[in-house]
């Protein structure tokens, strides 16, 4: 669909904005879920082994329930 410039221009004005303010939320919401994560890591004890193994079965869970909601 063709927009005259101006508009186009003001859409991807918006759009870049809407996509930093999304990307420093990410951020933020990482930065505290690692913060979280690290003082409950710290209270239980828990070792590096440990973490690891259940790291690897947490992303293959994502990736399961990522890779099987996209349509074929």
């Amino acid at each position: 669909m063709f927009l005259p410039s101006s508009v186009q221009s003001y859409l991807d004005g918006r759009l870049d904005q809407m996509e930093k303010r999304v990307a420093a939320l990410l951020y933020k919401q990482s930065v505290e879920l690692d913060m979280g994560m690290s003082i409950l890591a710290d209270c239980v004890n828990l070792d590096e082994a440990y973490l690891r193994k259940k790291s690897a079965e947490s992303a293959a869970r994502e990736r399961k329930i990522f890779f099987h909601s996209i349509p074929p």
